[in-house]
């Protein structure tokens, strides 16, 4: 996804969808990364968290409980970019050798 395109999640109601896709996307974006630096990984980075602070943030709209998850949905959307950031510094990180002791 090009950068240009995550600002897209601005537009009123097609942020709904959108971050749902951007989600998706990065996680997709690192795993890719991870793979081709030969980075072992279990799970596609980032991508259940972040897809549970979207579905979060969407019940936030709703009235009634929107008191319920707008705690949780902020705790999500925290740790989402904490996982990122992680994920991020791992990948500026010195290169892995192999071989090494």
């Amino acid at each position: 996804m090009p950068p240009s395109q995550v600002w897209l999640a601005l537009i009123p109601l097609l942020n709904f969808v959108w971050q749902f896709l951007i989600v998706v996307r990065v996680a997709s974006s690192l795993r890719s990364e991870f793979l081709r630096r030969e980075i072992p990984l279990t799970e596609e980075p980032g991508q259940t968290l972040g897809i549970a602070q979207c579905v979060l943030a969407l019940l936030c709209w709703i009235p009634g409980i929107s008191w319920i998850t707008a705690v949780p949905s902020l705790i999500c959307w925290i740790a989402y970019w904490v996982k990122i950031a992680n994920y991020s510094r791992r990948l500026a990180g010195p290169p892995l050798i192999s071989g090494a002791s």
